[in-house]
């Protein structure tokens, strides 16, 4: 319900915002407004096999479009990998576990899980510093230029997203197959062979995101920033690590990045 809620107030205000910059003074140059960015960092899974604390490696693409001197929309492309293990020692009672199409009973120490994942977002940004201009010098906070000039800039993150994954999950110890999203199901020779043949990117899981985070962008020049960012996606699924256990998985990207503006 909160994640609706949320998503209708991000629709709306981007509509109205939309019309305030339409009814704004046009610029003469259509590429004043926009900048790309680049970004490379770590992604920290949290769901049902998270004891590892594993990181792993993601890059980012960003399209972004100034409204005003505060708000801004932005597409992103993101591409990384996912990780995770539990550790624990039990009897195995996977009914996968067969030889001879019997199931075999084992020491099972563990089980861990990799995922690969492609993402499409679209987000809205607010410049949050504005709030604290506001509060130290009323004046200043009045003035565009001032606005235009800050060096350094907090701004705040939210948006909704597309999420096409595949993941696979094996026992810790022995590389046993357990399950998997995105892999062709083979079965056959007692299951020996599953796990290791991808479906076709177009044929995997898709599942909607929720993103919420907090930009620190530093400027170098008029043109040129640093973005350090620290970002959440909460998932519509429990899918990612390949164990549902009946709650929404989430993992953070921690980011460093540069922003280009295309023109002064």
């Amino acid at each position: 319900m909160i994640k609706k809620t949320v998503i209708v107030v991000l629709m709306f205000t981007l509509f109205d915002l939309q019309i305030k910059a339409q009814q704004a003074e046009v610029s003469t140059n259509p590429i004043k407004e926009w900048s790309v960015g680049v970004g490379a960092g770590l992604t920290q899974f949290y769901g049902d096999l998270m004891e590892g604390e594993e990181l792993s490696p993601a890059l980012s693409l960003q399209l972004t479009k100034a409204i005003d001197y505060n708000h801004s929309i932005q597409a992103e492309f993101v591409i990384g990998r996912l990780s995770g293990e539990n550790l624990f020692s039990a009897i195995c009672d996977n009914s996968f576990h067969t030889k001879g199409g019997s199931q075999v009973e084992h020491q099972r120490e563990g089980e861990v899980f990799n995922a690969e994942f492609m993402e499409l977002d679209v987000n809205f940004l607010i410049n949050i510093s504005s709030l604290f201009d506001k509060g130290i010098n009323s004046q200043s906070y009045q003035s565009k230029s001032f606005s235009r000039n800050r060096k350094l800039n907090f701004l705040g993150k939210v948006g909704v997203g597309l999420n096409m994954f595949r993941s696979k999950r094996e026992e810790l110890i022995t590389g046993n197959y357990i399950n998997s999203y995105g892999y062709v199901w083979m079965w056959e020779n007692d299951f020996k062979d599953a796990g290791t043949k991808h479906l076709p990117w177009d044929e995997n899981i898709v599942e909607k995101t929720f993103i919420l985070g907090f930009i620190t962008n530093y400027k170098i020049s008029s043109r040129v920033a640093l973005d350090f960012s620290v970002t959440s996606r909460i998932g519509a699924n429990d899918k990612w690590d390949a164990k549902v256990n009946r709650k929404d998985d989430m993992f953070i990207f921690y980011s460093l990045g540069t922003v280009v503006k295309l023109c002064n």
